[in-house]
């Protein structure tokens, strides 16, 4: 069996980290492997780059003038063509199609002239939406039947003129009438959400996200830098990439305000930007985003509690990475951000925007003092292994094909 995904990145990032779990675990059951990325590089042995730093750039800009996103790249999706004939997969499992690297109705085209299988795991909710990857945070809802007036121009990706209706009309035209097609959602929220989406004809599965339990798990802290800082508090952990509103930058500054007086409680944000370290108040410590998975994991390991006050979300696995590390997670019922909390009782789970829920549940937490146990069962859903289940839908799908 050949499988080729393709994704915006390869190693990267958490949808780049997933392909290249998926890919190895195919290449373990003696199958064939590829990824197709075409944004960043990598160094991964089982991939493929869509075009250059040329045509990327040029997606890029165009994308942020006409708000065309996924309709340029032409040359770079016809090459990709190329390879796909050349390499001959038997399926090819799609993930995030946005990110200025290529042309889904071309790519679409040839999907549906050769009859190949389809698998699309959704991140988020651009494959079914005139712009946005998410609209909770804007509690707009008008993709349920026509785009129009974009109300979030400037969130990504964002565009100076809004083409969200020809967008929608486009999409909708361009990722239907597929054969062969299964979609893939990581939470049982984005599932639903398909059933009232123009892709609702076509079946859709649960498979949780993973993450690699052989580094995130509690880790000896040695930052002798920071641990000097951090000695003896208590510590409030939020980490995201990148901080904004939508991901909770204001809510999470509004806790440390609330605590400022309490000088046993500290605060760290990891990813933030250089404009926004300058501007953390003195019980919050700043960092910048982390390539160092390991870094991170002894950073989870020494919180005493991690809070994800996000309004957009699908199933974000820096709260399965803070569970696996021994943290208790505290996050609003934003998307499926709880779904695996609640499942495993593994912290709070507290109405969306309500600051009072959060400070009630940072100081229940507080109080303790206890950090929670986890148990095997907790550790054997959150590994990577759990995407042994894709196999099991390529493995269907061929047969039924």
């Amino acid at each position: 069996m050949k499988v080729l995904q393709i994704n915006t990145v390869c190693e990267k990032g958490s949808t780049g980290k997933i392909a290249v779990s998926i890919n190895n675990y195919i290449v373990e059951q003696q199958s064939t492997g590829m990824i197709a990325f075409g944004a960043k590089s990598s160094s991964y042995d089982y991939s493929y780059k869509i075009g250059g730093k040329l045509n990327y750039y040029y997606h890029n800009i165009m994308s942020r003038i006409f708000g065309n996103e996924g309709l340029y790249s032409v040359i770079a999706t016809k090459k990709l063509l190329k390879f796909i004939e050349s390499y001959k997969p038997d399926i090819i499992h799609l993930h995030n199609l946005h990110g200025h690297y290529i042309n889904i109705r071309i790519l679409f085209d040839y999907i549906k002239l050769k009859k190949i299988p389809i698998i699309w795991t959704f991140h988020d909710c651009w494959s079914f939406t005139g712009k946005c990857t998410h609209f909770d945070y804007a509690k707009c809802f008008k993709w349920q039947k026509l785009c129009y007036k974009c109300p979030q121009l400037s969130s990504y990706p964002a565009s100076i003129f809004d083409n969200s209706k020809k967008n929608f009309l486009e999409k909708r035209a361009v990722f239907t009438g597929v054969e062969k097609m299964v979609l893939v959602s990581p939470s049982k929220w984005l599932a639903e959400l398909t059933r009232d989406s123009y892709l609702k004809d076509y079946p859709v599965k649960v498979i949780n996200n993973g993450i690699d339990t052989n580094i995130f798990k509690p880790t000896m802290f040695n930052n002798e830098e920071l641990k000097k800082k951090i000695e003896d508090k208590y510590v409030v952990l939020g980490v995201s990439n990148p901080w904004t509103s939508s991901k909770g930058f204001d809510d999470f500054l509004k806790i440390a305000d609330y605590f400022n007086e309490e000088k046993n409680i500290i605060f760290i944000m990891v990813g933030l930007n250089d404009r926004q370290l300058y501007s953390m108040p003195e019980n919050v410590i700043g960092l910048k985003k982390t390539n160092s998975s390991n870094e991170l994991a002894m950073i989870y390991s020494k919180a005493d509690i991690f809070i994800n006050p996000t309004y957009d979300d699908n199933y974000p696995t820096v709260n399965l990475e803070a569970v696996a590390c021994g943290t208790p997670v505290i996050t609003y019922n934003t998307g499926g951000s709880g779904e695996f909390i609640k499942e495993h009782n593994a912290g709070n789970v507290v109405k969306k925007g309500s600051f009072k829920d959060l400070i009630e549940s940072i100081k229940a937490y507080y109080t303790k003092n206890k950090k929670i146990t986890i148990s095997k069962k907790t550790i054997d859903s959150l590994d990577n292994s759990l995407y042994k289940e894709y196999l099991n839908i390529y493995k269907e799908t061929l047969k039924r094909n």
